[in-house]
This record gives structure tokens, C-alpha cells and sequence, in this order.
């Protein structure tokens, strides 16, 4: 067993996976937290990893490392190669205390794709700095068929089958667009549309809109963009 112990509790609710962390730490006066920029080498600073592989294709999988100091690193990972210019809107805070440290997030279930899952493969890691320990959850850092199954209470399955959709005319422009979709649900429950683009590298949403669906009807949205040379557009 690790020398320090670590103990982590996860909820949702209809919009948030919420993560808390307490690190046991004797050596604080050691614990490394390096002031870096997004998505910078948090591993090489005390830190906690979280792995989430919510689809059915497991080679597919979110990464993301919070460090001591709240910053974060967040990638996604297809088939061993991780993107690190998906960035997440993830809410993070860490607070120091005298034996150890704590971490707090909060991450959007629209953004990982578990708005619609009933559970995911998940593993959770600590990189330890003092004393250069590594701990994890269950089985390999980056391993999902070694990770566990973790059950969400989530709101009822839904299923939003997308018929036809649009970024404007027969490729947008630069400057203003609208782009379009149809969609049908089976419920009358509201669905969350989010526009992205990629912009210098990292993926941003450009846009978002909460619709009311009704069931088995075709809804039709348009939903206006602004598209800058640096663009990649996707939704």
C-alpha cells in the first residue's frame, strides 16, 4: 500500500461529474507545485490523474491531471495519442492544509460524453512528489480494459437521433454563419446543442443553446457563429 493515503468520492447531478480528492501528505514542506500554463507537464508536480473512457470504443478516453494548485492538463486520447488541445470546462480548486491536500472538481457531462451514459470506465492515479510515489485506483494508468466500471445516477437514457445538419451554405465563411440542425428525440426533455471550433489549436465552444425537443417531432435550430481564419468548425 502507498505510505500516504488518498481517499476521493465522486457525484453527479443532470450537469456535472464532481470529483474530491484528499491527499494525505507528511512531507508537505516537499509537495511540488510548479507554477505552469494549461495543459503545461503537471505530472512532473504533485497531482491526482483522472481517466474516463465513456464509450463503447475504450481506446477512446479523457485525460485530465489537476495538480496541488488547481492547475489542470486536459487531453482527449485516441488509440494511444492524446490531443491536448481539447480543452474542457473544467472547474477546479485545491487547498493546502498541514498534513495533506485537497482537490475539488467539477466537469460538464456534455463535454466527456456522459450526458447520455449510464456508466463509464474510470481510474483514478496520484503522482506523489516527496518521496516520488505513484498510486492508483485499479490497474494501469492509461490501460481502460484494466479500469473500472463506474455506475452514474444520471437523468433517464435519451436517445437524440440528428437527421441532417449544416455549418452554413455548402462550407462557411469567415464571419457570420448560422448553422443548422435537425434532430429528433424521444422526449420531451430539453436538449443542449454546443457549436465548437478549433481555434489556435484549442477547441472552443463557439456556441451554445438549450432547445425543447418534443417527442418523435423533427426540430429544426439555427444557431449563429462568427468563423475567424484560424477556425476548424464541428458540432
Amino acid at each position: 500500500p502507498p505510505k500516504a493515503a488518498t481517499t476521493g468520492m465522486i457525484l453527479t447531478d443532470s450537469r456535472y461529474l464532481y470529483l474530491a480528492f484528499r491527499c494525505e501528505e507528511p512531507v508537505m514542506t516537499k509537495l511540488q507545485t510548479t507554477p505552469l500554463p494549461r495543459d503545461g507537464a503537471m505530472w512532473n508536480n504533485d497531482c491526482i490523474e483522472i481517466f474516463i473512457a465513456p464509450y463503447a470504443d475504450t481506446h477512446v478516453f479523457y485525460h485530465l491531471i489537476v495538480d496541488a494548485a488547481g492547475q489542470v492538463y486536459d487531453a482527449l486520447n485516441s488509440g494511444g495519442k492524446e490531443d491536448a488541445n481539447y480543452a474542457l470546462s473544467v472547474a477546479a480548486k485545491a487547498q493546502k492544509q498541514p498534513d495533506g491536500w485537497t482537490l475539488e472538481m467539477a466537469v460538464p457531462l456534455s463535454e466527456t460524453g456522459l450526458s447520455r451514459a449510464r456508466d463509464a470506465l474510470m481510474n483514478f492515479a496520484r503522482e506523489r512528489k516527496p518521496v516520488l510515489e505513484n498510486s492508483v485506483w485499479h490497474g494501469g494508468f492509461a490501460a481502460p480494459q484494466t479500469w473500472r466500471r463506474v455506475r452514474l445516477s444520471l437523468d433517464p437514457h435519451r436517445n437524440v437521433d440528428v437527421r441532417d445538419w449544416s455549418f452554413g451554405g455548402d462550407a462557411p465563411q469567415y464571419g457570420d454563419n448560422a448553422a443548422s440542425i435537425n434532430f429528433v428525440s424521444d422526449s420531451d426533455v430539453p436538449v443542449k446543442v454546443l457549436l465548437w471550433t478549433q481555434e489556435n489549436g484549442m477547441w472552443i465552444v463557439k456556441n451554445s443553446r438549450l432547445v425543447q425537443s418534443k417527442k418523435d417531432a423533427i426540430i429544426h435550430i439555427s444557431t449563429p457563429y462568427s468563423l475567424l481564419p484560424r477556425d476548424k468548425v464541428g458540432a
